[in-house]
C-alpha cells in the first residue's frame, strides 16, 4: 500500500511539474512578439536609406577625386540646424555616408558644394554664383563654384 501511495505521489508531483512547463512555455511564447516585417520598398533602417540615396553622390565624388572638406546645403537653411531635427538628422546621415570627406556647413568657403535638399524646388535653392554639376534626385545636387 505505501508503495503505491508513493506511485500516486510521484505521478501527481509530476503531473503538476509538467502543467507548470506547459503554462511557462504558454506564457512565454504569448509575451514574445512577432519578427519584424520588412517592407521590400527599400530598407526600415533610416542610415541604410541615405546610404542608398546619397549612392550616386558618393560614385560622383570620389570619381572626381575630391577629398578633404566641402561644404553642405540642407534643410533648414544653412547656419541654423538646432532649430529642426530633421535637418540636424539629415546633415549627420549625409557626412556618414560621404564619410571620409568632411562637410561644412559654411558651403560659400568651398569650391563644392553638396545639396540635400528634402523641399520643394531644389534647383530653385541653389546660391548665386553656384553651377549644378550633377543631380542626383530627390534634392541631392553636387554644386560647383562658377568662374568669375
Amino acid at each position: 500500500m505505501r508503495i503505491l501511495t508513493m506511485n500516486a505521489w510521484h505521478a501527481g508531483t509530476l503531473g503538476i511539474v509538467i502543467l507548470v512547463a506547459v503554462a511557462n512555455v504558454v506564457h512565454t511564447a504569448q509575451k514574445t512578439p512577432p519578427p519584424p516585417v520588412v517592407s521590400p520598398a527599400g530598407p526600415a533602417d533610416p542610415v541604410m536609406r541615405q546610404e542608398q540615396r546619397l549612392a550616386g553622390l558618393r560614385g560622383s565624388v570620389e570619381a572626381r577625386g575630391l577629398r578633404g572638406t566641402i561644404g553642405y546645403l540642407g534643410d533648414p537653411p544653412t547656419g541654423r540646424p538646432a532649430e529642426d531635427a530633421r535637418g540636424v538628422e539629415d546633415y549627420f546621415l549625409t557626412q556618414f555616408a560621404l564619410a571620409p570627406l568632411v562637410l561644412d556647413a559654411e558651403a560659400e568657403r568651398h569650391e563644392w558644394i553638396v545639396t540635400n535638399l528634402r523641399g520643394a524646388a531644389p534647383l530653385a535653392r541653389v546660391p548665386a554664383g553656384w553651377k549644378v554639376a550633377e543631380d542626383f534626385g530627390g534634392g541631392v545636387l553636387l554644386l560647383k563654384k562658377a568662374a568669375p
